[in-house]
């Protein structure tokens, strides 16, 4: 049975429609999941997963829009029982978004409800064990305020509205070398653009959120990969106001 929960200041309503503050919307697990090659059994009111091969398995879900809404966050109450340091990921059809571990449960960034997909997947890289508790929905009626860069920085493109970075990978004597110089070229531009972004925030004033810091650096896309003589260099990049971006980090943002 799919439930609604509406909170404003100290009131609980049972109204669908969002009318101020914000509105928590749940999955039933048993009927709105659907299942590629994960086993799962009945825990409850959640679902044990079981993923004891290699590789990627994944369950995808709908995803729900209700009226009023303006921005909208996924959170997902899992608990690992193996694997825990694993890969979990969750995407659209078009990218993959991030996950920040909160310690009670993993939550993506706010995402504006016009950019929202019709489907996400969540995928487990195995092997893993865990019990999946909740999905849920939580809806806000209130704007993002947008961030308004007041200097000129390097790596910043105001026309485009994104910030990047790039880094180097060498390469090495490996069987691919390429793959390897890909991947130290990429941590590389993460390292570089994480520096950027907190000597930017400290000459603006912007206060960064550390618990959602680093797993929105490594949702920053690759816009550019070169191939040199010495190695690659791989140029990533985040949007100064959208997701993933420099307002899902900035504490005055959220």
């Amino acid at each position: 049975m799919k439930t609604v929960m509406m909170c404003l200041f100290l009131f609980c309503f049972t109204v669908l429609p969002l009318m101020a503050g914000e509105v928590e919307y749940a999955l039933d697990l048993k009927t709105d999941l659907t299942f590629h090659e994960l086993t799962v059994s009945g825990a409850g009111e959640a679902l044990y997963i079981r993923h004891l091969g290699s590789g990627e398995k994944s369950l995808s879900f709908p995803v729900e829009v209700i009226a009023g809404a303006r921005r909208m966050q996924v959170r997902i109450y899992l608990i690992p029982l193996l694997g825990q340091k694993r890969e979990l990921t969750l995407k659209s059809a078009k990218t993959e978004i991030p996950l920040q571990n909160t310690g009670g449960f993993r939550a993506t960034p706010f995402i504006p409800v016009n950019e929202a997909p019709e489907e996400l997947t969540l995928s487990f890289q195995g092997p893993h064990l865990g019990i999946l508790s909740k999905i849920s929905f939580i809806y806000s009626d209130s704007d993002e305020k947008e961030i308004v860069l007041s200097g000129d920085y390097e790596g910043v493109n105001r026309q485009k509205g994104i910030i990047t970075a790039s880094g180097f990978g060498r390469y090495s004597g490996d069987s691919s070398p390429g793959a390897a110089a890909e991947r130290a070229a990429k941590l590389d531009a993460y390292r570089n653009l994480g520096h950027l972004i907190r000597e930017m925030a400290k000459k603006e004033g912007l206060m960064i959120d550390d618990s959602r810091f680093e797993v929105t650096i490594k949702g920053a896309r690759v816009v550019k990969k070169e191939l040199t003589k010495e190695g690659v260099v791989v140029t990533v990049g985040l949007y100064i106001n959208g997701t993933p971006g420099l307002s899902d980090m900035i504490k005055e943002a959220l």
